[in-house]
């Protein structure tokens, strides 16, 4: 996927895509804790705040990020 098409894809996917996701691994009986979301130097601000939002979808407790 082009960066450009990446940036959409962050910026408009539906929250729930990712409480779909919740659902599927409560269903297997697998919680979820923690959402790594690798943030970018070049993130706008619309961006870093949808890493926030996915994780809250995700209902996990922690949001992480790699080191550089």
């Amino acid at each position: 996927m082009k960066r450009d098409e990446l940036r959409m894809w962050r910026k408009t996917i539906s929250l729930d895509h990712f409480h779909g996701v919740r659902d599927k691994f409560k269903k297997a009986g697998i919680v979820l804790y923690a959402y790594n979301y690798s943030f970018r130097d070049d993130f706008d601000d619309q961006e870093m705040e949808r890493g926030f939002e996915f994780g809250k979808a995700l209902g996990v407790k922690c949001l992480t990020r790699p080191p550089r």
